[in-house]
């Protein structure tokens, strides 16, 4: 459920290779939530951000349990329709 223009949605299907989303309304009642920082960040530390996780960074010396939360969190990673994306499910 996503919340737009005040509304509660669903997602009925996701069109990768066009970047579009097709929703329809619900009747259930929504509450926003905002996973993360209240600060935005530049593109350039998102795109750090992402290769990090993605692997493709430099070789940095992560702990034993740092190694195992990144591998934890590319499990959640991908690349879909030629963008890279997180799935369902991370928290």
């Amino acid at each position: 459920m996503l919340l737009l223009g005040g509304r509660s949605r669903r997602t009925v299907h996701m069109d990768w290779s066009k970047r579009e989303a097709y929703v329809e309304p619900i009747q259930s009642q929504g509450r926003s939530l905002w996973i993360g920082d209240g600060m935005p960040l530049s593109f350039a530390i998102c795109q750090a951000q992402k290769r990090v996780l993605m692997g493709e960074g430099p070789d940095l010396p992560f702990t034993r349990r740092a190694r195992e939360q990144m591998e934890e969190l590319r499990g959640f990673c991908g690349v879909y329709g030629g963008d890279w994306a997180m799935r369902k499910g991370w928290q």
